[in-house]
C-alpha cells in the first residue's frame, strides 16, 4: 500500500477481544483505525471524522447496527461512506434487513483475515468510484453555471446597444435587425470591409430564439475550394488523401443554430450548387458519403461585392442570389455616417484606456479632423487610428493631430487657403479643394458628388476638366 493514501476505517465492535484482533489486522495493512464500542458513539465518530469505511457489527449496545446504518445513509454528508456489516452465521434475517437499509457488503463470523481485507479493498474501490462520480457531477454543475454566465456575457456583448450609431442610416440598420431576429429568414449583410458585418450577424443570432445553439463562422474566400467544401459539409474517412477519420462539417456542427458565411460572393461556382441545396432543402452530404443529412440551420451571409455584377460576370448563380438575398441589410460606410464618429471615438477611448493603461481625451480640433477624413477602412480603420494615437500619447494627454497617421492629417486637414494671389485665385483654390474632398467622400461617384456640391453633373464634369482632376 506504499504510495497510496492512508484510509481511515471506523471499527464498531463491542467485544474487546474481537475488536483488538481486527484492529491489529487492519493496522498491519497500513490502515488508520478508529474505534467505537456502541451505536451512539459510532454515529458521533462518523459525523466528526467522516471515515473512509465503516466496519459495523449488528449487535451493539445503546443503538443497534441497523439503526446506525440507516442514519449514516440518510445523511447527505455520510451516505457515500461504504458500510460493511459484521453478522453471525445465524443472523440471515438481520443481513437482509441491513442490505435493504443500504449496507454495501457484509461478512459473517467467524471469518478469515484475507476475506475481510478483500471485502475492505473492494468497498474502498466503490468509494473511489463514488468520489469520482461526485467530482464529475460537481464539475458538470460548475461547467453548466460557467456556460450560463458565458451565455449571459455573450448575449450582453452582442446586444444592440453595443452597435453604436445615432445616424438615420444606422437607425434603419437597427430596424432591419429587429425584424430579422423575429424571423428564421435567410439574411445577407451588405457592406464595405470594416463596417461590422460579423458583429451584426452575431447580434442577430444572440438575440434570436437560436441564441443557445452554436454560431459558426466561415470566410468563403479564405480557403481553396476542396478545403472549403470539407469545412462546410464534412467528409467520410478515406474520401481523399489525409481523410483519416470521419469529420462533421460546419452545417452539422451548427445544427439548431446559425452559420455565418462571410464573403459569400467569393464562393467557388461548384460549391454554390451545394449551398443552394442547403438553403432549399435543408440537406447536406459529406464528401465521400452516399446518404444525406437533414440540418436545421439559419444562414446569414455577408459580402462586400455587388452580387448583381457578379451574376453578370458569370461568377455567381442567380438562383443562389435570390435565396440569400431574401432579407438584405445594407450597412453604411463610415463616410456616410460621419456624425457617428464622436460616439465611436468616445467608445474606443474607453475600451482601450484600461488595456493600454492610459486615460486620454481628444481635442475638438482632432475630432473635426477625423470627421473630415473619408475612412476607406470604415469603423475598423477608425478604431486602429484611435489605438495608434493612444499608444503614442502619454497618460492623461489630449490627443492631437500629431498622434494620428499621415493620411488622416493630410486628407482630413480641410482646405488651407493659398498665401498669395487674388480673390479669384483664392476662390478657385477653395473650389478645387472642395471638389477633391467631395470626390473622395463619394468614392469617385460623380453623380453623388454633383448632388453633394449642388451642381449639375455636366457642371461638375466641366470643373473637373478645368482643374485637371481627371
Amino acid at each position: 500500500m506504499s504510495g497510496d493514501p492512508v484510509h481511515r476505517i471506523l471499527l464498531v465492535e463491542d467485544q474487546p477481544l474481537e475488536a483488538d484482533f481486527i484492529r491489529q489486522e487492519l493496522a498491519d495493512q497500513g490502515y488508520a483505525v478508529l474505534s467505537a464500542a456502541d451505536g451512539l458513539a459510532a454515529l458521533e465518530v462518523i459525523r466528526e471524522t467522516i471515515p473512509d469505511l465503516v466496519l459495523l457489527d449488528i449487535r451493539l449496545p445503546k443503538l443497534d447496527g441497523i439503526e446506525v446504518l440507516k442514519q449514516v445513509k440518510a445523511d447527505s454528508r455520510t451516505r457515500f461512506i461504504p458500510v460493511i456489516l459484521v453478522t453471525a452465521l445465524a443472523e440471515l434475517e438481520e443481513r437482509v434487513r441491513g442490505l435493504d437499509a443500504g449496507a454495501d457488503d457484509y461478512i459473517t463470523k467467524p471469518f478469515q483475515s484475507f476475506e475481510l481485507l478483500a471485502r475492505i479493498r473492494s468497498s474502498l474501490r466503490i468509494r473511489r468510484m463514488y468520489e469520482e462520480l461526485a467530482a464529475t457531477q460537481d464539475k458538470l454543475k460548475r461547467t453548466r453555471e460557467e456556460n450560463r454566465l458565458l451565455r449571459q456575457e455573450i448575449q450582453g456583448k452582442y446586444s444592440f446597444d453595443r452597435i453604436l450609431g445615432k445616424s438615420p442610416a444606422m437607425q434603419q440598420v437597427f430596424y432591419l435587425m429587429e425584424k430579422a431576429i423575429e424571423s428564421p429568414i435567410t439574411v445577407v449583410i451588405l457592406g464595405e470591409t470594416g463596417t461590422g458585418k460579423e458583429l451584426v450577424a452575431r447580434s442577430i443570432h444572440y438575440n434570436s430564439p437560436r441564441k443557445d445553439k452554436p454560431f459558426v463562422v466561415q470566410n468563403c474566400g479564405a480557403l481553396p475550394e476542396s478545403l472549403l467544401e470539407s469545412e462546410l459539409f464534412g467528409h467520410k474517412r478515406g474520401a481523399f488523401t489525409g481523410a483519416v477519420a470521419d469529420k462533421k462539417g460546419l452545417f452539422e456542427i451548427a445544427h439548431g443554430g446559425t452559420v455565418f458565411l462571410d464573403e459569400v460572393g467569393d464562393t467557388p461556382p461548384a460549391l454554390q450548387v451545394r449551398l443552394l441545396r442547403v438553403l432549399q432543402e435543408g440537406e447536406i452530404r459529406r464528401l465521400g458519403e452516399v446518404r444525406t443529412f437533414n440540418v436545421d440551420v439559419r444562414v446569414i451571409a455577408a459580402t462586400h461585392k455587388d452580387l448583381k455584377e457578379e451574376i453578370k460576370a458569370g461568377k455567381f448563380r442567380e438562383d443562389l442570389f435570390y435565396r440569400i438575398h431574401a432579407f438584405p441589410i445594407p450597412l453604411p460606410a463610415l463616410s456616410e455616417r460621419a456624425g457617428d464618429i464622436p460616439v465611436l471615438v468616445d467608445h474606443f477611448l474607453k475600451k482601450y484606456s484600461q488595456r493600454l493603461g492610459k486615460d486620454c481625451r481628444i481635442s475638438p480640433e482632432c475630432l473635426e479632423l477625423l470627421e473630415r477624413y473619408p475612412f476607406p477602412g470604415n469603423v475598423r480603420e477608425l478604431e486602429n487610428e484611435v489605438v495608434r494615437a493612444m499608444t503614442l500619447a502619454t497618460d492623461g494627454e489630449e490627443l492631437r493631430p500629431k498622434h494620428f497617421s499621415d493620411p488622416v492629417r493630410e486628407r482630413g486637414a480641410g482646405y488651407s487657403p493659398v498665401r498669395e494671389g487674388s480673390i479669384q485665385d483664392q476662390t478657385g483654390h477653395l473650389e478645387k479643394a472642395m471638389i477633391q474632398q467631395a470626390l473622395r467622400d463619394c468614392r469617385g461617384n460623380r453623380s453623388k458628388t454633383a448632388l453633394k456640391l449642388g451642381l449639375s453633373r455636366r457642371g461638375l464634369l466641366n470643373k473637373i476638366k478645368r482643374y485637371g482632376l481627371d
